[in-house]
C-alpha cells in the first residue's frame, strides 16, 4: 500500500487509528479484523484484542442481525453499501443496546477488479434518530389532540403544523396556513400582542399562559371576529438545545364567557327585581297599618255614637267624614294591590324568558310556586310538577344534600351560591350528572 505523498502504510494507519471517524478494515472474505481504530471500538464497545478476529467472533451478538452478510455481499460484489439511520444491537458492558448508525462498506478492489480489504466506516446518529422520533411522536400528538396546536418556527413565525381543532379556530383551511408566515396569514394580528409574546418565548426560553384573553381573527371575506381563547406557549430545541420553534395550544372558550357573561346579567336582573318585590311589600304593610289605624277610628266612631244619642248629628257627621276618608284608604288600598299584583305578574314574566334557570319555591314543605321553561329542562320535567313539594316532584333528590340546603337557606333568610354543583336528576328515565352553579335566595 502506497500514498502518492510519500505516506508509508504505517503513517496511514497511525492517522486512521487517530482519526475520530470510526474506521475498521477487514482483509478477507470470512471478514477478519485486520485493523479497527479507538472510535469504531468505542461504538462496539470492545478493546484491541478484537484484531485478527473474524467480525461475527468478535461480535457475536451480530448473530439473527443483517450486518455479516452485508459484508459478505460487498466482498462477493465488489459494490460499495450505504445505509442511514439504520438500527443495530451491540453488546456494551454486558447490556445489548440498541444504537443507530450511519455507516458505509467499501470494497478495495485490485486491478484485476477482486477484493482484497473491506472499509468500514460508521457514525453513530442515536440523538439525531431520538430527535427525529420525539419530533413525529410530537406531530401525532398535535394532530391527535382536541385542543387547537400548532407549531411556530423561527422569528418569521412560520406555521409548521396545525391540527384541525386550530384550523377550526382559526377559520381556514390547512393549504391556507401551513409553511406560511403567520402575519401573512393573519395580518389583522398587527397590534395584537401575539406576535410579540411569541418571541418572547423563542428568545428567553420561557414557556407562557394565558387565560381568558380575547384575541381578533377576520374571516377570509374580511369580517371581524373576537374570540375569547386560553392560550399556552411552549418552547421546543434542536438537537443543539437551540430554541428554534414553539408548541402553542389553544382553547376557544368564547361560549363559556359569553355564557358567563349572560349569567351575571341575569343575576343583576334578579336582583333589582328583589329590590322592587321589597319596596312593593314595604308599601303594602304601610297600607294595612293605615287601614287598621282607619278600622280602630271607626270603632270608637261607632263606640261613642252608641253612647251619645244627644250628639247623633255632630257624631253622623264626624262617621261621614271617617268612612270617606276610609273609601280613600280602601281605593288607595287596592291600587297597591293592583301595583303589587302586576310587579309579581312582571317578577314571573321575566322569570319565565330568562336565559337561566329560575323557580320560585313556597313553605317548609319547599311547593314549586314556579318554574321556568330552563329550570324544567334541567330537571327533565313538565310543568306538571307545579304545585307539587319538590321532594315530590324530584323524587330522586332524596339522598343528596339540595332539599336540606334550600331548608337552611329558608330557616336562616340568607343566600347560597353554589359553584359547580353536581346533582343527579332523572332524565329520559335515567339518571344523569349534571353540574351547574346554584344561587338561592329566601
Amino acid at each position: 500500500m502506497t500514498n502518492n505523498k510519500g505516506l508509508t502504510p504505517g503513517q496511514l494507519l497511525t492517522i486512521l487509528q487517530n482519526s475520530t471517524d470510526a474506521t475498521a478494515i477487514y482483509s478477507n472474505a470470512d471478514l477478519t479484523i485486520a485493523f479497527v481504530n479507538q472510535a469504531m471500538l468505542k461504538i462496539w464497545g470492545k478493546d484491541a484484542t478484537v484484531n485478527g478476529l473474524r467480525f461475527e467472533d468478535a461480535l457475536p451478538e451480530m448473530t439473527g442481525q443483517p450486518f455479516t452478510q452485508l459484508l459478505k455481499n460487498v466482498w462477493a460484489t465488489g459494490q460499495t453499501y450505504e445505509a442511514k439511520g439504520t438500527p443495530a444491537q451491540i453488546m456494551v458492558d454486558g447490556h445489548l443496546q440498541t444504537f443507530y448508525f450511519d455507516f458505509t462498506y467499501r470494497p478495495m478492489l485490485d486491478d484485476e477488479g477482486k477484493t482484497y480489504a473491506l472499509l468500514h466506516t460508521a457514525v453513530e446518529v442515536s440523538a439525531r434518530i431520538a430527535l427525529q422520533q420525539a419530533e413525529r411522536r410530537l406531530q401525532q400528538l398535535v394532530s391527535s389532540s382536541p385542543v387547537g396546536m400548532c407549531i411556530i418556527d423561527g422569528q418569521d413565525l412560520v406555521i409548521e403544523t396545525a391540527n384541525e381543532q386550530m384550523l377550526v379556530i382559526w377559520g381556514r383551511t390547512r393549504e391556507e396556513v401551513i409553511g406560511k408566515k403567520l402575519m401573512d396569514v393573519f395580518p389583522d394580528l398587527e397590534g395584537q400582542p401575539f406576535p410579540q409574546l411569541l418571541r418572547d418565548v423563542l428568545n428567553t426560553g420561557r414557556s407562557l399562559a394565558i387565560k381568558e384573553t380575547p384575541a381578533d381573527i377576520a374571516g377570509t371575506d374580511g369580517s371581524p371576529r373576537k374570540i375569547y381563547i386560553d392560550l399556552g406557549y411552549e418552547p421546543l430545541e434542536d438537537s443543539q438545545g437551540n430554541i428554534t420553534s414553539i408548541l402553542a395550544t389553544v382553547t376557544d372558550i368564547t361560549a363559556i364567557v359569553e355564557n358567563r357573561k349572560l349569567l351575571e346579567a341575569s343575576e343583576a336582573l334578579l336582583k333589582d327585581l328583589n329590590e322592587e318585590l321589597a319596596a312593593a311589600n314595604e308599601e303594602y304593610m304601610a297600607t294595612n297599618d293605615e287601614l287598621q289605624a282607619l278600622n280602630e277610628e271607626y270603632t270608637s266612631v261607632n263606640e261613642e255614637l252608641t253612647a251619645a244619642n244627644e250628639q247623633l248629628d255632630e257624631i253622623g257627621r264626624e262617621l261621614q267624614n271617617a268612612n270617606q276618608k276610609l273609601n280613600a284608604s280602601n281605593a288607595g288600598l287596592r291600587l297597591e294591590n293592583e301595583v303589587l299584583l302586576l310587579s309579581e305578574a312582571r317578577a314571573l314574566a321575566l322569570f319565565a324568558d330568562a336565559p337561566v334557570a329560575i323557580g320560585l319555591l313556597t313553605g317548609h314543605s319547599l311547593v314549586v310556586e314556579s318554574a321556568n321553561g330552563k329550570l324544567l329542562e334541567l330537571w327533565g320535567k313538565t310543568a306538571r310538577v307545579i304545585g307539587l313539594p319538590l321532594a315530590q316532584a324530584l323524587p330522586e333528590l332524596e339522598g343528596q344534600p339540595f332539599l336540606d340546603l334550600l331548608q337552611d337557606v329558608l330557616t336562616d333568610g340568607k343566600p347560597y351560591y353554589g359553584d359547580e354543583a353536581k346533582a343527579l336528576i332523572e332524565q329520559n328515565g335515567e339518571l344523569v350528572s349534571i353540574y351547574f352553579n346554584l344561587f338561592t335566595s329566601p
